[in-house]
């Protein structure tokens, strides 16, 4: 309990109006950014308890909460780690919008948009993946509007859903999955030849076509694992571009923590690592060579001569998507690799 613990709030759609319920998520970290597991409790000003609540993997968390002005919250932590620690909430914003998220069980996706009482606004929503705009929309807000979002539409992954004003300022974001809803399948099959094993995979689509797929791997003997049970615990490692990509167990998707809500609240307890709308309404600003304006890479093999080196196979890993590339250099020893979606060079 003498740790000194580290919690970042992040409320839903960046910002809380006071006398609406919305949700709340939280990440908390122990000495040395090493995430941390809670049980705490949200208290008003005079002490009282509000609600409970305790991180569902370790670092993140989340609680519903309906704040007040005049009040002043706090999160308290009643468990064994970090015992008696308390953190402040945000205080509620005097004006503005929100923006909070539902999916009905059909899958169906909507943004619902909060405001002051009485004042009509016309807003823009936006849908980004990456630096691609995929969606966008007008809604009529007064004191609340809804819209609904073709998620069918959308190429599946991580997403950021954007709230503008009529002078394209900033009024609030979120972070949502957009899920992948193409079955796939992967076969394993291994060999042993003179001591040496050989192990295949191959994956397919549901009409079992063969389709491109980055998996990962583990391979472990009796030594390892035991004899009497082969299996490894499994574990998922969320995408890399989130600023706290966490690592949990794949228990977390079983039994009651349906995985589209357990990653629900992993991503409203997060942020994106390299993209903002800042960096995107001033492309061509930075001098640095990140962003927008990074578009691929050239290079070109020589021998120990100086010569051309044709002919030969250069790969290019990404470090952020985990993924590799592939090219030929020409006759004059070049190559180049088209980047669609740059973050920045040094992921290369």
């Amino acid at each position: 309990s003498a740790d000194r613990l580290q919690l970042t709030f992040y409320p839903e759609g960046g910002k809380v109006l006071p006398g609406i319920a919305a949700k709340t998520g939280f990440y908390v970290t122990a000495p040395g950014g090493i995430p941390a597991d809670i049980e705490a409790e949200i208290t008003d000003g005079s002490g009282q308890v509000i609600t409970r609540t305790k991180t569902f993997t370790p670092g993140f968390g989340l609680f519903p909460v309906k704040l007040e002005n005049g009040q002043v919250y706090r999160l308290v932590i009643t468990g064994t780690y970090g015992k008696g620690q308390s953190f402040d909430l945000p205080l509620p914003a005097p004006q503005g919008f929100t923006l909070n998220l539902t999916r009905n069980p059909g899958g169906g996706l909507f943004a619902d948009v909060f405001g002051p009482a009485g004042v009509g606004k016309r807003l823009a929503v936006a849908l980004t993946g990456g630096f691609s705009l995929e969606w966008a929309a007008y809604i009529d807000v007064n004191t609340s509007g809804r819209i609904s979002i073709p998620a069918g539409d959308l190429t599946p992954g991580v997403k950021m859903i954007t709230l503008f004003d009529e002078t394209g300022l900033v009024l609030a974001e979120r972070l949502v999955l957009v899920p992948e809803t193409r079955k796939f399948s992967i076969q394993v099959s291994s060999e042993i030849t003179d001591g040496r094993m050989k192990v295949t995979l191959q994956s397919a689509d549901e009409t079992n076509a063969p389709v491109r797929a980055t998996v990962s791997v583990s391979i472990a003997d009796t030594a390892t694992a035991g004899e009497s049970d082969m299996r490894l615990p499994s574990f998922g490692q969320f995408i890399s571009e989130l600023e706290h990509p966490p690592v949990f167990s794949a228990a977390l998707f079983e039994g009651q923590s349906p995985a589209s809500l357990a990653i629900d609240y992993l991503l409203m307890a997060n942020g994106l690592k390299s993209f903002s709308w800042d960096n995107v309404l001033n492309a061509g600003t930075s001098d640095d060579g990140a962003g927008p304006a990074f578009r691929g890479v050239r290079g070109r093999v020589i021998n120990k001569r100086g010569e051309a080196a044709g002919g030969l196979k250069v790969s290019l890993f990404n470090s952020r998507s985990v993924t590799t590339e592939m090219t030929t250099t020409n006759a004059s020893g070049e190559f180049f690799f088209q980047v669609p979606d740059p973050v920045t060079p040094r992921d290369y």
